[in-house]
């Protein structure tokens, strides 16, 4: 299939085109927005001339001081009052302070005036940011602020040629998926203004920008539906290589991005309407841009996630068209069956069912009218086509469909998940064996297999084999037994704390006993099901030994016959995962010998034509079946990435750097001063890995936190006879591991530690620090000499420390090294705009207020002498923050800690005081926004001489300090 770049091109131009059109169309009908722009726009004619002759003032006469002065009376004036800030007016006086005299000012008049093209406009920034950088201390003036303060003045000189890069249209082009990350501030610039050019009027597209970065509902994009349709075209050309091109693969990677990301903005815009149809908080996750390792999706889903509820609502475009309805959430069978027989009964009137079209690489869903299909399903309703597209009633339809599935969401967030019942008859399998071949090959594609662990899987039941050849088990005791019992090689038979106490107290005759018994049931002459039902038989076994150590020792001894998965029973176990295949467990009525015989062979023949010889590949397809969701082409586990940068206004990439540092050791720590949201991120990142509350855990450390506290010890209880008694009790950390191992290796449980630098680490963790480093290594515990403990690899710990308590260099060495250390500190990149983004969201009056904390927050770094005290934007996360709660917050949140790091500097304290701090702000050309000002909006501004001369009677002759 051809397909021309021309055509590609002029595609995602028409379809950026009509967004923005949509944007500007929906805009125009708030009249309110409307008077408020021409109003504006009225105004900055004055303010652009004023503005002009003072740069055109500067480059003649060198005048910095003059300059700033002007600019300093100018940005309080309506029409470009935006300027004012730690971006405009502060920055440019950061620049003209810095360096050699009069080496800023020469270079501001050079770069402050308009670029003849591209190439110089490139040239110019790359100039700034260079001066900058080379000035910069503490982290200020930020180089990244040298593009929107050049592109201010440009824009002033040529609003058509030269965008301004304000934040509020930076930011929404990015989540719009038009912006990719640049390798410069430059080209970040270029990248922005040719889109800006390409798409309207500069200005009117400014203007619509600032607007949709509100989030206001505006519709699904025009043209979604043929991204569908462009994006099947373009993944038809690829190959498990990859594209034909880069130039196809960035045509299909800025598809899937605007695709994607469109869907989760109409998503986003109606969080609190949803949440209130609800009437529960709900988060946004976004559908992966990716499908599989190659290629980039066309088709686009993102839903509204109750916290801790397995059910959602879906947004989903595809090339058929929209569909909006419940989504159960896919965890195992026996959900599956609670959720179809919950909604059946329950099901609002005139929506219908929807399956995954399984094996369709659409991205589609089928409609099954009345009755929901097992493995999956969606409730609401289907708009063909277009028919959804650009439509603003779009969102009273879903509010509409959202508020009649509200009775079912609160039965399905009530529900138990029971077993499945029998089959009727009239439910197929949710994985019928017809689909093996296709189900392996998606294994395989989706989890690499064979990999490095798969491999050393193989050579440690290989190194166990040998203990177990006849002649070996002739002269061993049961201790040699124990990498069997108590470690994950070659899989896990679970906790075993029975039988290793009876094992210890075996006596000479009892051992040789139970090595004849171990004997007998791997290399026994009877059928092997008897066996198994002698050694399980009371009269003949031992306390404590069970089906699962049997089984993993036959799995051991005969790989040729028997799978590593040792229960029969339970959400791991072989009736489990049989059913997923499309097999019939064994009887009731067989024995357990019998049960775990007839299932292992059952599940051998049906998979031995698809992975030969190879039971621990079978396992392995098993445990990762069960997790997977039907169809496979919608996962339940969607892409939250999206929604947690959203959310919590961090980049995507800092967190996919989070979660490959945590893949990567197992361990992060996030450091940084208090109140920098480490706790919180650390938990909604934990949320993001799993959505099950009983596979996340936090814990707070605290000075008193002991060993026993945080793993295991023996804590009394009374007996039946009134005497104390001591009972071994595992804690959040033993609990949580258990539960880990219990799983598939891909289920992930994530423990939160908060101010985990407060405990007395080597203490607190004791022989446990070392397993923090060998995962697979097991290792007797305090309180299990007899059970060795191994730490799953599944189970991922994110551990939180404020600088203020301590610093990350007195952390101890061997501890450090078993962790990543990521720093939250609020002058660094993607902190650093965390508070200024929620304050334009949620507050916009006090917008001003983040530059503030930052302007405290450069003083500070210079007084103490580094980052690891300044203020942490979470104090100012209030919606009804105002003058009058921001004095409130300051005395009694920031004074009290600020005085603990200035404790005897009486007179640094005194600068600290809020009006104090305010005043110094004002001074650098801070402060709220004047709104109402009291001059007259065609006020005239003094030629920056008279303007100087009187900043310096009105304010006594302060210099900038």
């Amino acid at each position: 299939m051809a397909v021309e770049i021309a055509d590609l091109e002029q595609f995602e131009l028409d379809a950026r085109k009509a967004k923005i059109e949509q944007i500007l169309q929906r805009q125009q009908e708030d009249p309110a927005r409307m008077a408020a722009i021409a109003d504006t726009d009225a105004k900055r004619v004055t303010r652009a001339a004023e503005a002009l002759t003072a740069l055109e003032q500067l480059r003649i006469d060198h005048d910095g001081e003059a300059f700033v002065v002007f600019m300093e009376a100018w940005c309080r004036l309506p029409g470009y009052d935006a300027f004012r800030g730690l971006s405009g007016q502060m920055f440019l006086k950061q620049v003209l302070k810095a360096g050699e005299p009069g080496e800023a000012v020469a270079l501001l008049a050079q770069c402050l005036t308009a670029p003849a093209d591209d190439a110089d406009a490139k040239k110019k920034i790359d100039l700034l940011v260079a001066f900058v950088e080379k000035v910069k201390s503490g982290g200020q003036p930020a180089p990244a602020r040298v593009p929107f303060l050049l592109s201010f003045f440009w824009g002033l000189q040529d609003p058509q040629e030269w965008p301004v890069m304000w934040t509020s249209a930076r930011d929404t082009l990015r989540d719009l998926g038009w912006l990719v990350e640049a390798s410069s501030h430059a080209s970040l610039y270029l990248q922005f203004a040719s889109t800006v050019r390409s798409v309207g009027d500069p200005p009117a597209v400014a203007h619509g920008l600032y607007w949709f970065s509100k989030r206001p509902f505006v519709g699904l994009a025009p043209g979604l539906v043929q991204r569908c349709s462009i994006g099947a075209k373009l993944a038809e050309l690829a190959t498990d290589a990859g594209y034909p091109s880069q130039t196809i693969e960035a045509a299909a990677e800025a598809n899937a991005w605007a695709l994607t990301n469109d869907v989760w903005l109409a998503v986003s815009a109606l969080q609190e309407q949803v949440s209130a149809a609800l009437g529960r908080p709900v988060q946004i996750r976004a559908g992966s841009r990716k499908s599989g390792d190659v290629l980039h999706r066309w088709w686009a889903t993102s839903q509204w996630q109750p916290k801790g509820q397995r059910a959602s609502i879906r947004l989903a475009v595809t090339v058929d068209g929209t569909y909006v309805g419940l989504y159960p959430g896919f965890v195992d069978s026996a959900w599956d069956a609670t959720a179809r027989a919950i909604v059946k009964d329950h099901r609002p009137e005139g929506l219908e069912f929807f399956r995954p079209w399984v094996d369709d690489d659409q991205g589609r869903y089928l409609l099954t009218g009345t009755e929901p299909s097992p493995g999956g399903f969606i409730l609401g309703r289907f708009y063909p086509g277009v028919e959804a597209l650009d439509s603003p009633e779009l969102a009273d339809e879903i509010i509409t469909v959202v508020s009649s599935l509200q009775p079912v969401m609160d039965l399905l967030a009530t529900a138990a998940i029971v077993e499945p019942q029998p089959s009727d008859g009239e439910d197929s399998p949710p994985h019928p064996q017809g689909d093996l071949a296709n189900l392996v090959a998606e294994f395989r594609a989706a989890t690499g297999y064979p990999t490095d662990k798969d491999d050393k899987a193989h050579i440690d039941r290989e190194v166990l084999a040998k203990l177990l050849v006849p002649d070996n088990l002739e002269i061993s005791d049961p201790t040699s037994l124990k990498p069997f019992i108590n470690t994950g090689r070659y899989g896990s038979p679970g906790p075993q704390a029975v039988l290793n106490a009876t094992l210890t107290s075996l006596d000479g005759a009892e051992q040789e006993r139970f090595m004849a018994l171990i004997s007998m049931v791997l290399w026994g002459a009877e059928p092997v099901e008897d066996r198994i039902n002698q050694a399980l038989d009371p009269k003949d076994g031992f306390k404590g030994l069970g089906e699962s150590v049997l089984m993993k020792l036959l799995a051991v001894a005969h790989p040729d016959q028997f799978l590593p998965v040792f229960p029969f029973t339970g959400e791991m176990g072989k009736a489990t995962l049989m059913q997923l295949i499309g097999l019939t467990p064994p009887p009731a009525t067989a024995t357990r010998g019998a049960k775990q015989v007839q299932a292992n062979d059952s599940i051998r023949q049906a998979l031995d034509p698809h992975l030969p010889g190879d039971p621990w590949a079978q396992a392995r397809f098993l445990y990762w079946l069960k997790g997977r969701p039907p169809g496979g082409a919608h996962p339940d586990a969607l892409d939250p990435i999206p929604g947690l940068a959203s959310e919590l206004f961090l980049s995507e990439d800092f967190f996919r750097d989070v979660l490959d540092l945590l893949e990567d050791k197992g361990q992060v720590i996030f450091f940084g001063p208090p109140g920098t949201g480490k706790t919180y991120v650390a938990q909604r990142i934990a949320e993001a890995i799993t959505n099950d509350p009983s596979q996340r855990m936090l814990v707070q450390f605290h000075p008193s936190t002991s060993y026993e506290d945080f793993f295991e010890g023996y804590r009394p209880e009374p007996g039946p006879d009134g005497q104390l008694t001591y009972k071994l009790i595992p804690g959040p950390l033993a609990r949580l591991a258990a539960a880990a191992e219990a799983t598939s290796p891909d289920v992930k449980h994530v423990m939160v530690i908060d101010e985990i630098n407060r405990a007395n680490l080597p203490k607190v963790l004791g022989e446990l620090l070392f397993l923090l480093e060998y995962r697979d290594a097991p290792i007797q515990t305090l309180y299990r000499p007899d059970e060795p403990f191994t730490l799953p690899p599944n189970l991922f710990i994110i551990g939180t420390m404020n600088t203020a308590d301590r610093s990350v260099a007195l952390i101890d060495a061997a501890m450090r090294r078993r962790f990543h250390f990521i720093p939250f500190f609020p002058h660094d990149e993607p902190h650093d705009t965390v508070l200024s983004k929620w304050l334009a969201k949620n507050n916009s009056e006090m917008s001003w207020v983040a530059s503030f904390i930052e302007h405290v927050n450069t003083r500070l770094t210079k007084l103490l002498g580094g980052p690891h005290l300044q203020i942490g934007p979470s104090h100012f996360f209030k919606k009804n923050l105002d003058m009058d709660e921001l004095k409130k917050i300051w005395t009694y949140s920031i004074m009290p800690y600020i005085e603990d790091q200035l404790w005897g500097q009486p007179d640094q304290l005194k600068s600290f005081v809020f009006e104090a701090a305010y005043g110094e702000y004002t001074k650098e050309g801070g402060g709220p926004i004047d709104r109402e000002p009291e001059a007259s909006p065609d006020v005239t501004v003094n030629p920056p001489g008279e303007a100087v001369n009187q900043a310096k009677a009105d304010a006594g002759d302060v210099e900038d300090g």
